[in-house]
């Protein structure tokens, strides 16, 4: 169970505005419970109630009972925070979402699509494979005002390629 919100950017401000920008924050919190935990606490509310009851339980009574296992540890559950921003580019009309995945970007907006009522949007494509533009990058020199960093991971494009990854590493080092 999941439920995902805006919060604070800086200060008590939901929004943090900068000329054309428009910066926000949202935080999901996610209840775990281990599913281990959910079988063992039904098997044993179906095994009371067919004992007291002398029958065998409906699957539509075991589903009944499961929602109501799940709600009873919901309170002992433990909570996982996770807290991803995005700006607008209000004069360019841009959405810039930080996160590594598809989901959690999709997220992002279908909460802004709620906030707002709609938002038409389509994922940005660049012209080269970013994969492909990094490469070279990494081969002739960055562009002003991008560096190489110290920790990568090196995937090839096959499907059954390898990947290596480097921690501290120079990236123009002979080994990568």
């Amino acid at each position: 169970m999941a439920t995902a919100g805006w919060i604070e950017t800086i200060g008590d401000n939901l929004t943090y505005e900068s000329g054309q920008y428009l910066l926000l924050t949202m935080q999901r919190e996610e209840k775990i419970i281990p599913t281990h935990v959910i079988k063992d606490e039904l098997n044993k509310k179906i095994s009371k109630l067919e004992t007291e009851q002398g029958r065998k339980l409906k699957k539509t009574e075991k589903d009944s009972l499961k929602d109501e296992v799940l709600h009873s540890l919901l309170p002992r559950a433990f909570t996982r925070k996770s807290r991803n921003r995005l700006i607008v580019d209000r004069k360019e009309g841009l959405v810039f979402v930080e996160g590594n995945s598809a989901r959690k970007a999709e997220d992002m907006l279908a909460l802004l699509r709620k906030s707002l009522g709609s938002l038409p949007v389509v994922p940005f494509t660049p012209a080269e494979p970013v994969e492909l533009t990094i490469t070279e990058w990494i081969r002739s020199g960055f562009p002003r005002g991008f560096t190489a960093g110290t920790d990568v991971m090196l995937k090839a494009i096959l499907e059954d390629g390898g990947a290596v990854r480097c921690k501290k590493q120079d990236l123009h080092s002979e080994e990568v």
